[in-house]
């Protein structure tokens, strides 16, 4: 079990998630620091051939809204797709859960970082999100990297589109 800083971009004051500034892994999988898209990176090695996931500290939400969940993500393994969800609470401990996990995008992992990115809206009785970033896929001894995470909820003033050929 291990915990590192991911998040480097915020929106707004008000639309600061404090909890949202750690990642953590259970299981037998090993969390390291490595060399970001900017900066540091959290870096999970495989140590089975299963699904290998991080999770974010849970933190507050607006229920109804939407948000625009993502991260940049990079691996090398074979065969496997990277994949970004959020699981929503009612409670600020993550025991009573809201609805389902939702899938926000999946990919095909690749050597370069790429940004995993999509859209999810809260359920009703939902104050709280937990983001996971997960690989599935590959084999033991693989490894994936997970950098500038964020979430952002859209509002009047957010924009919905953006030149992304200006990175």
């Amino acid at each position: 079990f291990g915990s590192l800083p991911v998040i480097s971009s915020f929106a707004k004051d008000d639309e600061t998630f404090a909890g949202f500034s750690g990642w953590q892994l259970a299981g037998k999988d090993e969390l390291y620091f490595t060399e970001g898209k900017s900066g540091y990176a959290a870096l999970v090695t495989k140590r089975s051939s299963g699904e290998s996931a991080i999770f974010s500290d849970i933190f507050g939400i607006s229920e109804g809204k939407s948000y625009r969940v993502g991260a940049w993500v990079k691996s090398e393994a074979q065969d496997a797709e990277a994949v970004i969800s959020v699981e929503f609470f009612a409670d600020k401990e993550g025991k009573n859960a809201v609805g389902e996990k939702s899938e926000a995008a999946r990919s095909k992992v690749s050597a370069p970082f790429e940004e995993l990115a999509g859209d999810i809206s809260v359920p009703e009785g939902a104050s709280y999100a937990c983001v996971t970033v997960s690989l599935e896929g590959g084999k033991s001894g693989d490894s994936f990297a997970v950098d500038n995470a964020y979430l952002y909820a859209y509002s009047a003033a957010a924009p919905i589109f953006e030149n992304r050929d200006a990175e």
